[in-house]
This record gives structure tokens, C-alpha cells and sequence, in this order.
């Protein structure tokens, strides 16, 4: 007897050599994802995250190289990811300080859609990279960097419309929203059941507007 999946598969657009590879490419880095957060970097082999993702576990090597270019991919898609969903140019008509408030809203309601398991593989790489994995130093300091500049971008745009203080340091007020952030997202990866992070994104909220607001 012929089933309905029996005619999809006669009938679906088989895929080229490019897309197979694509999709075995973007398998092998969402098993990385998953296996990192479990074992860590120093604990993860490329042969595990192959057999993970499905394939031989020579796949992950040869797609990648070396455990340092797939951990470059796992940060870039992570950003790619957090891009999609935070990064977005605000709107022309949002002002500077409303800009800066809807980036600390959408981040962390963000981390709370992704989940503690995706943040955990961040934070993973982002410790590991100043003690046992000192090669990855150099891409979560350009990770940082990006974040950084960005919130930079939006302050000064506030000082330009008036909403936020003149006397502001651009970039060390990234600085801090950037450790306010990452701060609260850490302790809800330690403990998820005991920090409220909808709550933590209000009060973030109300600190940053308290200390950039410009006078009345």
C-alpha cells in the first residue's frame, strides 16, 4: 500500500549537494550547542558533537577543521541568533533613552525564550576562554566589543535628542549595561527557579533610566 509519505517522498524536490551540506553544516553546530552546555569546551570532542548531531563522528571534523573554527561557528550563530532577535535598528522615532530600555527589555526576554541550556554554552565559552581555552579569547572579546558599540551608538544618539544626560561617557555606560545584563543573565543560568529575570529586566530597566535620563 502506498502512503501519503510515500508520495511526498516521490514527490519533494530532492536537495542539492550544497543544501545537504548546509544542513549537516548547521546540525553539527546545534549539537555543539547542546553538548557544550552539558560538558563544557575542555570536555566537548568534535567525534561526540558528530555522533550527536547524527552523523559519523568524523563529520564535525570534516566540516570544521579544528575544535577552535567550530566554536567560532557556535559563537557566530549564537550572535546570529541574538542579532535576529535584539539587534534590530530601532525605530526612527524612538527616542535615544527609549532605545537603550528596549534593548535591556528585548535581550533578556530574549535569554528567557532561548532558554538556560543555549545561554549556559555562551557562558561556557566566555569563562573557559580565560583559563582553558585562551584561543576563543579574542572572538568573545570581539563578541563584546559588538554588543558594546552598539549600546554606544544608542547612548549617543540620546545625547543627541535630549533624552539622555550630555555628560554621559558613551562608552562607559556600555560598559555597565552591558554587566548589568550579562550579570543577571549568569545568576539565572545558576539558579533559574530562584531569579526572576522578567522582574530583574523591569528593575534594570528603571535603573538605567534613572541614571541616563536627562534632566527635566
Amino acid at each position: 500500500m502506498v502512503t501519503m509519505q510515500d508520495v511526498r517522498s516521490r514527490t519533494a524536490p530532492r536537495r542539492t549537494q550544497a543544501e545537504r551540506r548546509a544542513l549537516s553544516r548547521q546540525r553539527v553546530i546545534d549539537a555543539a550547542i547542546t553538548v557544550i552546555s552539558q560538558k563544557g569546551y575542555s570536555g566537548t570532542t568534535l567525534a561526540e558533537i558528530g555522533a550527536v548531531a547524527g552523523y559519523s563522528r568524523g563529520l564535525a571534523h570534516h566540516h570544521f577543521g579544528s575544535k577552535l573554527a567550530l566554536m567560532r561557528a557556535v559563537v557566530a550563530e549564537m550572535e546570529r541568533r541574538f542579532q535576529q532577535h535584539v539587534l534590530q535598528p530601532p525605530p526612527a522615532r524612538q527616542r535615544g533613552l527609549d532605545a537603550v530600555l528596549s534593548f535591556v527589555e528585548d535581550y533578556l526576554n530574549y535569554v528567557v525564550g532561548a532558554g538556560p541550556d543555549q545561554m549556559r554554552t555562551l557562558f561556557v565559552l566566555m569563562f573557559e576562554s580565560l583559563t582553558g581555552a585562551p584561543d576563543l579569547r579574542p572572538v568573545i572579546a570581539e563578541l563584546s566589543a559588538t554588543r558594546r558599540a552598539y549600546i554606544v551608538g544608542l547612548i549617543v544618539r540620546g545625547i543627541a535628542d535630549g533624552t539622555i544626560r550630555p555628560d554621559a561617557d558613551a562608552e562607559a555606560q556600555a560598559v555597565l549595561i552591558t554587566g548589568l545584563v550579562r550579570g543577571a543573565v549568569h545568576q539565572w543560568i545558576l539558579d533559574p527557579a530562584g531569579v526572576d529575570l522578567l522582574a530583574v529586566s523591569a528593575e534594570t530597566r528603571a535603573m538605567v533610566r534613572h541614571h541616563l535620563a536627562a534632566a527635566p
